[in-house]
């Protein structure tokens, strides 16, 4: 299969493949995608063979991509957006296309979701007053994201709420735009 073939069936650019089969990216977004075209085990696989493997495998570990998080602004989370694992898919995220995991950062949703809990994001889930969320700005380069409560969606804002302290807020969806809905979580414990 040529590398422009895999790029097409897997969503992502030709130089994309040549730089993850050449082994001058091993952490790309696409990694998974890739994988999954040609068949194989993404937690096996350092490398990715150039024989053609049987396609009708579909991985169903360490294929849903992990991303960092680091404590931004007060409530905020910095995010990566290069993966720094994988693991086990969900099975509310079976078959979701850019479904992702994210460590979680401080406590202000505690006991709902702990430090180092993952939360499980389906990107493309309609959001509900009461989902749990995550709510995403841009800061020049970086990304940042809080999680929290979804009390009301309006037009011009988000309200928000957080457990502790508890507290309701509002944040302006023009500097906030991106909201993902939380699936579920994997306890740090």
């Amino acid at each position: 299969m040529s590398q422009a073939r895999v790029a097409e069936l897997a969503n992502t650019t030709q130089q994309t493949v040549d730089r993850v089969e050449s082994g001058v990216t091993k952490h790309s977004r696409a990694l998974a995608r890739i994988l999954q075209v040609l068949g194989l085990d993404p937690p096996r696989m350092t490398v990715i063979p150039t024989d053609v493997v049987p396609r009708n495998f579909v991985p169903v570990q360490g294929d849903l991509p992990i991303y960092a998080s680091a404590q931004g602004g007060p409530g905020e989370m910095i995010i990566t957006y290069d993966p720094i694992d994988y693991v086990a898919r969900p099975d509310p995220l079976a078959s979701v296309k850019d479904g992702y995991a994210m460590y979680i950062v401080g406590d202000s949703m505690s006991p709902a979701f702990e430090q180092g809990d993952l939360a499980l994001v389906n990107p493309h889930l309609p959001f509900r007053n009461g989902d749990d969320v995550l709510v995403f700005r841009e800061i020049g380069p970086d990304v940042a994201a809080i999680l929290k409560r979804l009390v009301r969606a309006g037009a011009n804002e988000w309200t928000l709420e957080q457990f502790n302290p508890s507290k309701r807020f509002a944040l302006p969806r023009v500097e906030w735009p991106r909201c993902h809905v939380i699936v579920g979580k994997y306890s740090r414990r």
